[in-house]
């Protein structure tokens, strides 16, 4: 395994779309591989944000959750107040960045076929 690897990875849409309604909050399904209640030092948990581009195509990143779960789950977030009133609507979807996947072993996710 290589010395440095990227903390970070992202999921650029290939395409935006500006919501039809101003955007307020997010609603996703995210699957874990960890339990938060129970220490595991090799699985530390990885953050999921969103990416979100304003009608000036200004970026937003809205952090949605920390991995806590092993199973599928609904990660539900109100847009926070100071990114509201920064960004200028319609606003679209951008991307996604995992983050702080610091675990040293490669993963394969059994979710995943």
């Amino acid at each position: 395994m290589p010395e440095r690897m990227p903390r970070a990875v992202w999921w650029r849409a290939p395409a935006t779309h500006p919501h039809s309604r101003p955007l307020r909050f997010h609603r996703s399904m995210g699957y874990g591989n960890r339990w938060s209640w129970v220490k595991d030092d090799t699985t530390p948990a990885a953050e999921v944000s969103i990416l979100v581009l304003d009608a000036r195509d200004q970026e937003f990143k809205v952090q949605l959750t920390d991995i806590q779960w092993k199973q599928w789950w609904l990660i539900h977030r109100l847009l926070p107040a100071p990114i509201l009133k920064e960004m200028v609507m319609p606003a679209r979807f951008s991307g996604l960045e995992i983050a702080k996947a610091t675990n040293r072993d490669l993963r394969r996710s059994s979710a995943i076929p």
